[in-house]
């Protein structure tokens, strides 16, 4: 049990250090990323996934009711894919590496919505320590 935990909280601290580098970066240039930033947080991500071909991150088990709603965070060597749901609302977010653009519920957006997108999954993160959600590997 100590061995997963400490293998979350290293997972944990890499997850937030490569956003928290890629947030920074965003800001520079004014919401937009590079080719060779998103190239190196690609390469980032894929070191992280290891051997698995996704890591998902949920607090759907931990939802107590539809109305409380819940989220599904997977990171996959395609990109990053967001869904959240609140009692009415439903949103998917998917950001690929390979078009390098975000787009909310099916429409591309611009790159102004990366910081909110970035501050989604930081809130995610930090949830990973409390229990609050499950990180599965596949």
């Amino acid at each position: 049990m100590m061995q997963e935990t400490k293998t979350v909280d290293i997972f944990k601290l890499q997850l937030e250090s490569k956003l928290q580098s890629l947030n920074d970066e965003v800001k520079k240039s004014s919401g937009l990323l590079p080719v060779e930033i998103l190239t190196t947080f690609k390469n980032d991500l894929i070191t992280l996934l290891g051997s698995s071909n996704c890591i998902e991150i949920s607090n759907r088990e931990h939802a107590g009711s539809a109305s409380s709603g819940f989220f599904v965070l997977q990171i996959t060597t395609d990109g990053l894919f967001l869904f959240e749901s609140r009692s009415i609302k439903r949103s998917q977010y998917v950001f690929t590496f390979e078009k390098n653009q975000i787009e909310i519920n099916k429409r591309p957006v611009s790159e102004e919505y990366i910081p909110d997108f970035i501050k989604r999954i930081e809130s995610i993160i930090k949830k990973i320590n409390t229990g609050e959600c499950f990180i599965h590997e596949s």
